[in-house]
Formats: C-alpha cells, structure tokens, sequence
C-alpha cells in the first residue's frame, strides 16, 4: 500500500496521526544525512508492525512530503492508526 506522508522533522515528541488523505508524522531527528528518513522508516515500520526492509520510500526522500510503501492493507492501516490516536 502506497501512502503519502508529511514529515516534520526536529520535532519535540514522535506522532503519527491521519490529517486529511495522508499520514502526519513528527520525528525527533533533523533532517541532516538521511537520519530523519531513517527514523521514518524506523517509526514506520515499528507503528505498523511490520519489518524495516519491507517500508520503502517510493517518492520524496529529500522532501518533508513523501509517498511511502507499506505491505499492509487498507483496514489494518485504519485499525493501527485508531489504536495510536490519543483518547
């Protein structure tokens, strides 16, 4: 599944939340030799639970946008962001 994501990066805790039709996600690390696409990927893979190897950046890897490849379907990515989401 092929998501579209907007990264901040350098921000004070991580999130991850819907924010229209893409993924909204705050990482810690700055944008500096390819460490915030690596922690991406890390809290990517971590939230969805599936393998490192198996998250891909398709699209946008020196933009704050992006599209994402994630081997998941359409309900478990629903399911996954209702359980991360604050109550």
């Amino acid at each position: 599944m092929n998501i579209e994501v907007k990264v901040i990066a350098g921000a004070r805790r991580r999130e991850i939340r819907l924010q229209g039709s893409r993924l909204l996600v705050k990482i810690l690390s700055k944008p500096l030799k390819g460490k915030a696409n690596e922690e991406l990927i890390e809290y990517i893979s971590d939230t969805f639970r599936v393998k490192r190897r198996d998250v891909t950046i398709v699209m946008g890897e020196r933009d704050t946008r992006k599209v994402i490849s994630i081997p998941i379907d359409a309900e478990t990515f629903k399911k996954v962001l209702a359980d991360e989401s604050p109550v």
